[in-house]
């Protein structure tokens, strides 16, 4: 688990797989950017309780990019119930082209029919305030005749 500094920017390159066992918490000015050559798992800890509403802040934060797949891993037998995971950002899975997926192992149990074992919100601070090197930079051509 960790909570970012405000008005900071990380950048994560990492060769191999990357297990997230807590909340990752970037507040409004940050950015943090995960990037991994292998899986990147959330641990079947991470989450929140299915009957709250509204639906909490997302405990994983951030801009996450894989070459493989996103695994958000479960308990996944019933009668236990997993806990639903809540993402503030994006992901991006087979990034590398060469195969991967995003895999949902968490089961609500009853809960499955009325609340989403995953949630997705988008942050678009994250998009105006990451560093100038994951900015696309436009550039404009034009050839006068002479």
């Amino acid at each position: 688990a960790y909570t970012f500094p405000a008005n900071r920017d990380y950048v994560f390159l990492i060769n191999g797989t990357l297990t997230i066992r807590g909340n990752i918490i970037v507040p409004n000015g940050s950015v943090a950017l995960f990037s991994t050559s292998d899986d990147i798992t959330i641990n079947r800890t991470v989450g929140s309780a299915t009957n709250t509403a509204p639906r909490p802040a997302g405990q994983i934060q951030g801009l996450y990019s894989t070459d493989s797949s996103f695994v958000v891993d479960g308990i996944n037998t019933c009668p236990t119930a997993d806990k639903m995971l809540n993402i503030e950002g994006a992901v991006v899975t087979n990034a590398a082209g060469l195969g991967g997926s995003f895999i949902n192992l968490r089961d609500l149990c009853a809960a499955n029919l009325t609340i989403p074992s995953f949630t997705i919100r988008e942050r678009l601070d994250f998009l105006l305030n990451a560093p100038l090197l994951l900015m696309k930079q436009n550039t404009t051509f034009k050839e006068d005749a002479p």
